[in-house]
């Protein structure tokens, strides 16, 4: 069955407010006046290059299912149910490198990358994964128990158990989510883009002073 179906209810909605857009993209504001997230990071060139180059670099390695028997040579499970999603369509509209992208740039800049398992059957075999956003994520430690709860823009909350999630960490504080690399480089970024943004509007006046 797939992820989407069942919960997932489309609906008009509008956002009218800023805060409630940085509060939604956990955007703050930087003591140079910027309101910092994953989307205007992204707008500065180093970043975003940072970020290709892990993803790209991730991403264009074969993502093969092998048997491990004990022995030196390594054999291909191209027949396993897992191979095929893995090695060529994790879901139905991600090629294998369009995914492991996705989820390397997730990780870069928030510090989480969240996939959702789609399991079929008593065997329970993986059929797809299925990317989320991890802003829209939220993980609760319940005595030992990790409580994942999606809340997408245009549908109802769902919370997941682990087992229906693959959570990719990066450096951790309290061991079950990682920290969130924008905010902690939120004021670099920031100045980042106050240069380019002054330099802009300075080329734009062709490069004479206002003043």
């Amino acid at each position: 069955m797939s992820f989407w179906s069942g919960w997932f209810r489309p609906k008009e909605q509008k956002y009218g407010s800023i805060d409630l857009f940085r509060e939604i993209y956990g955007g703050r504001v930087s003591r140079a006046g910027v309101t910092v997230n994953w989307k205007t990071a992204l707008e500065v060139s180093t970043v975003l290059s940072c970020c290709k180059v892990i993803g790209e670099g991730i991403a264009q390695v074969p993502w093969k299912l092998f048997l491990d028997d004990g022995t030196d040579i390594r054999k291909a499970q191209s027949l396993h149910p897992l191979y095929h999603v893995l090695y060529r369509r994790p879901n139905r509209w991600q090629t294998s490198f369009e995914f492991r992208e996705t989820i390397a740039f997730h990780a870069s800049l928030m510090g989480n990358a969240y996939v959702f398992v789609g399991r079929v059957g008593t065997a329970r075999e993986v059929r797809e994964l299925v990317p989320l956003e991890p802003q829209l994520m939220t993980v609760k430690n319940d005595n030992g128990k990790l409580i994942y709860k999606y809340s997408p823009l245009d549908g109802p909350s769902v919370e997941f158990d682990a087992r229906d999630i693959w959570h990719i960490r990066g450096p951790s504080w309290n061991g079950y989510a990682g920290m969130d690399a924008i905010s902690l480089l939120r004021e670099a970024v920031s100045l980042a883009i106050a240069s380019e943004s002054a330099h802009s509007e300075l080329h734009r006046g062709g490069s004479r002073s206002s003043g």
